[in-house]
């Protein structure tokens, strides 16, 4: 944990590269949960009035931060109850490892994700070591057959669930050769360059994204090291008589 109050003893130093490691990735959590459960900027209101406070000297402990006072600010920024968030992530140890598979039910006309986890601290015998369940809300991104990709938000709250979220286009064979299905690839292809350059940070021009296209391209040993495979004539044709073309998880990287 980052956080462990019943302990008495000084970090070692491999402990600190790892709380230097994790606090990080933490705050970015952190940051994300805030904007999407509340009404504030995040971190981003939070920093200023930490400033403020020291500044007029109103900070807890000779004039530091600790994990209590910190988290009450952020509650109370932005009205957002992150009790749970701390027990997991920040007093807590381990993290998720998450598994999906999905499939397209005919009948409901829905898409039927199957999600487990487990922890991977759950066979550690530390004292703070516990092993325990990691909830939150995950953005499930699925782009249909015509090409436009639709966002649903599955709350996760169990060790294993099934999540069933609803299909949008009439269940018929699409028509991958009219000008209508063409110019709707389009946009969805737009719209998905747009949200990948907000996420990961990126300058939106054609020489960035051609380089991510073909990273791993360079050579034959480099594919078989990143398990890049073409897509043959088989693949095309299964693709062309799918329900859906592709299922994201966490598309915006809430779960770091």
């Amino acid at each position: 944990p980052i956080c462990f109050p019943e302990q008495t003893t000084a970090l070692t130093e491999a402990e600190k590269e790892f709380v230097q490691l994790k606090a990080p990735i933490v705050l970015y959590m952190l940051d994300k949960r805030m904007m999407k459960g509340g009404i504030s900027l995040g971190l981003h209101r939070v920093i200023p009035k930490i400033m403020m406070a020291a500044m007029g000297g109103d900070l807890p402990r000779a004039n530091s931060i600790n994990t209590g006072w910190f988290l009450k600010l952020c509650r109370k920024v932005s009205g957002v109850n992150l009790k749970s968030f701390a027990e997991q992530w920040i007093y807590g140890s381990g993290c998720p490892i998450f598994r999906f598979s999905y499939s397209f039910n005919r009948k409901k006309l829905v898409v039927e994700i199957q999600m487990t986890q487990e922890s991977t601290n759950k066979n550690a015998t530390a004292p703070w070591a516990k092993p325990q369940i990691f909830t939150g809300q995950m953005i499930a991104r699925v782009r249909e057959a015509d090409g436009t990709p639709y966002e649903h938000v599955l709350d996760i709250r169990e060790a294993r669930k099934k999540f069933e979220v609803q299909f949008n286009t009439k269940y018929k064979r699409i028509r991958r050769t009219t000008k209508r299905f063409h110019m709707r690839q389009m946009a969805a292809a737009a719209e998905e360059l747009a949200v990948n350059t907000e996420v990961l940070g990126l300058e939106d021009d054609d020489e960035t994204y051609s380089n991510i296209a073909l990273f791993g391209t360079e050579s034959e040993e480099m594919k078989r090291s990143w398990g890049i495979v073409e897509w043959g004539e088989a693949d095309e044709e299964s693709l062309a008589s799918a329900t859906l073309e592709w299922v994201r998880m966490d598309s915006d990287l809430d779960w770091a």
